[in-house]
């Protein structure tokens, strides 16, 4: 078993350090992402991080719809961010009203406001007049707030539709007033999440770590 790791880890090495198109390693990295040990697919989920793939967007945006642990969900949200693709917005926008899914609807709020564009916007907005924001401290949604409109294009956008809504004009008011909640923003609850989800899994912090490290191209 370890030397099947070992192997598996090498060459998700190999993956990232390669020349290959998207497309092709989109293909060879797909199976690692189901692998039924949890180092070697942990890896392979650092990997769509650190070098995201758009040909997955799809089957990332897929993993959101339910099925799997809330760990494994996170980490899609986390390739999903690294993407960077507004056009994913659709796909994520919903888990902000699945009140069953609070971790998640955490992490979805903080892709959709870096991703902006007018759809992430929408959503963010719906969200904010929906009961489910009482899920999330005024802090974190200040943060969040302020992060998408940092944007000066999405300030804009943002500017007229409180001049058509006096409910969410006087929310961002008092939202832009809370005391914003620093080092906790980010898709997963808290910075360590994923080293104490290895722990869980009896996995040594260092050894994770280690397995985890790409080197830079």
């Amino acid at each position: 078993m370890a030397l099947e790791r070992q192997k598996s880890i090498d060459r998700l090495n190999a993956l990232f350090a390669s020349a290959e198109s998207d497309a092709a390693l989109a293909l060879l990295l797909r199976p690692y992402l189901f692998s039924s040990d949890y180092l070697v697919r942990s890896k392979a989920w650092a990997f769509l991080v650190r070098r995201p793939l758009p040909p997955l967007r799809e089957e990332l945006v897929g993993f959101l719809k339910g099925g799997e642990n809330r760990e494994w969900e996170l980490r899609a949200l986390a390739a999903l961010e690294a993407m960077a693709d507004p056009g994913t917005a659709p796909g994520i926008a919903p888990l902000l009203f699945q009140w069953q899914r609070p971790l998640l609807i955490r992490g979805a709020l903080w892709v959709l406001v870096q991703l902006g564009g007018a759809e992430a916007e929408g959503a963010v907005a719906d969200f904010l007049l929906h009961p489910n924001r009482r899920f999330l401290k005024d802090g974190y949604l200040s943060a969040a707030l302020k992060r998408m409109l940092e944007a000066d294009e999405t300030a804009l956008r943002w500017q007229k539709r409180l001049s058509t809504n006096v409910e969410l004009r006087s929310l961002h008011q008092k939202l832009l007033r809370a005391k914003e909640q620093k080092n906790r923003s980010g898709v997963y609850p808290f910075r360590d999440y994923l080293l104490l989800m290895a722990k869980r899994q009896g996995w040594d912090g260092d050894v994770f770590r280690r397995a985890m490290y790409y080197r830079p191209s």
